[in-house]
């Protein structure tokens, strides 16, 4: 070897040998070293960690605190100090300000960048609290708000992870509305932020739209969204026990929730995608299971969230899902237990009232379409439709109802005398009381004077034998709704009949469609 360090004689085996080994070895060192670069450069896009800083100080705790500081001055947060001292030199924390919220314009390289540096500092539990969370997060959500993130989502590279930074904020920022505590209420860019990217609309210009819409409303779904609604709406109706009526600022925040959750239902109904059309179908059982199940939440809406109810359709699609999926169906009651059950009752029937979903219009034209094999959402319900969801849910809460006590596992209840059901809910008894007030519409006069009108208007010339045979089985249904409606409020059952036999002309009426139907007559 030579003073360079080359071999100059060749001739040398054992030279040759080691010369081999040395230069297969660099070589390996060098694929290694480019093998490393190459999965820190694919840790920077993935959000791992970011190549630049773990390069230039090789520790990764202060790689993250000078990471920290410059992102904080991208997206132009400024720290306060919560924590002061009085006269006396104590430590008082106060509460923390509002963030100064930046007027800036971002490229996409930039919307990305801040959003998975973002994402990363979540997923490591860099905040301290929930305190020091949410103005990072309020900031990147005027941000978002404010620059157009539709052409990364039309890049497909940059898609993925667009996506991702999406449904991270979406879920902070609806944990924080949904929550709505004292110490971190909820802020209105938040609210802006969700409304805007959980609406479907707004991604209407992709070539995907559906897909990307339905992809965001499937996160929420399992990140327990419906979920964390019903725990919360449920706490709250504690709040309206003995007819107390909410405040505004609570009506503001029943409208706020309710609206991001119809949102998540109201845009891919109509796809052709028979995938995302499942996905939309489930979404609107899991809407009626952990909203419309929560106490007397028909009677507490103002008028403005009953509007938005009306509009999403939900009732009538849930209604026409529950009457023609068994599945769905079976998905419900699995779930669904007697309380549960009662209360969606009378919430359904509270919205029965409120958005007018009987009909004047001829049954027996409306039968038709029930006893129809062709499914579709795009019809109209029809009172037959309100009758046999509401019979269902009848007999399915009368499962767990007993009149007397036959075994262990009932325990006494005030409403229903002994239940059985596994889930013991602390629900205040007034509660109950005012959601037998929502049902005793059922028994109103200007109910049953719609849902009775084929008997009270009967003519039996005017009625071909087929019509007949419909209405009659319209009104076993209606018998039967009855007769397990009674059944599971026991308190009401003189009520509901002496309504039902005093109603003007239907006794009568009744006895004569019976007489033309009966074995002496065609």
């Amino acid at each position: 070897m030579d003073g360079s360090g080359f071999f100059n004689d060749y001739s040398n085996p054992n030279y040759k040998k080691q010369f081999m080994e040395k230069t297969l070895r660099e070589r390996q060192e060098r694929k290694d070293k480019l093998k490393q670069e190459k999965e820190l450069k694919e840790k920077i896009k993935n959000g791992e960690i970011i190549y630049k800083y773990y390069k230039q100080y090789k520790v990764k705790k202060e790689a993250l605190k000078e990471l920290v500081e410059n992102w904080e001055s991208k997206i132009g947060y400024i720290k306060t100090d919560n924590d002061k001292t009085d006269s006396k030199g104590k430590t008082i924390t106060v509460p923390p300000q509002k963030p100064k919220l930046p007027k800036k314009k971002y490229n996409p390289e930039e919307l990305l960048w801040i959003g998975r540096v973002f994402c990363y500092l979540y997923k490591n539990n860099w905040f301290k609290s929930d305190e020091d969370l949410q103005p990072h997060t309020v900031i990147l959500a005027k941000i978002y708000c404010e620059n157009n993130i539709l052409q990364i989502l039309k890049d497909v590279k940059q898609k993925p992870e667009m996506l991702n930074i999406l449904k991270q904020i979406l879920w902070i920022s609806m944990k924080v509305i949904v929550a709505n505590s004292e110490i971190v209420p909820y802020s209105g860019q938040e609210l802006i932020f969700s409304l805007k990217y959980i609406d479907g609309k707004y991604y209407s210009s992709l070539d995907d739209n559906n897909s990307v819409s339905n992809t965001i409303h499937e996160y929420l779904n399992e990140q327990g969204f419906y979920q964390m609604l019903n725990e919360i709406l449920t706490k709250k109706m504690e709040l309206f026990v003995n007819n107390k009526t909410p405040t505004r600022s609570i009506s503001l925040w029943f409208n706020a929730i309710i609206r991001c959750a119809l949102l998540t239902v109201e845009y891919n109904l109509n796809t052709i995608d028979s995938g995302i059309q499942e996905a939309v179908q489930n979404r609107i059982i899991l809407l009626i299971i952990n909203i419309f199940t929560v106490p007397i939440i028909g009677s507490i809406l103002s008028d403005q969230g009953i509007k938005m109810v009306e509009q999403s359709k939900v009732i009538p699609n849930g209604i026409k899902l529950l009457n023609g999926n068994d599945q769905l169906r079976r998905i419900l009651f699995n779930i669904l237990e007697g309380e549960r059950t009662f209360f969606l009752i009378a919430n359904i029937t509270k919205f029965i009232e409120v958005l007018h979903l009987i009909s004047e219009d001829d049954i027996i034209k409306a039968s038709s379409y029930s006893s129809s094999k062709n499914f579709s959402l795009n019809t109209t319900i029809t009172n037959d439709d309100l009758i046999l969801l509401l019979t269902f849910l009848a007999l399915h809460c009368q499962k767990f109802i007993h009149e007397k006590n036959t075994g262990s596992s009932l325990v006494y209840h005030p409403i229903f005398n002994w239940y059985s059901g596994k889930k013991k809910e602390k629900i205040p008894l007034d509660l109950f009381k005012q959601a037998i007030s929502q049902i005793s519409f059922l028994w109103s006069v200007p109910f049953m004077l719609i849902i009775f009108k084929p008997v009270l208007n009967y003519n039996s010339h005017a009625l071909s034998s087929s019509k007949k045979t419909m209405l009659s089985i319209y009104i076993k249904d209606i018998c039967n709704f009855y007769l397990a409606l009674a059944k599971i409020i026991g308190n009401q059952k003189d009520e509901i009949f002496n309504s039902i036999a005093y109603l003007p002309n239907l006794i009568p009426m009744f006895w004569c469609f019976m007489n033309d139907i009966g074995p002496k007559r065609n």
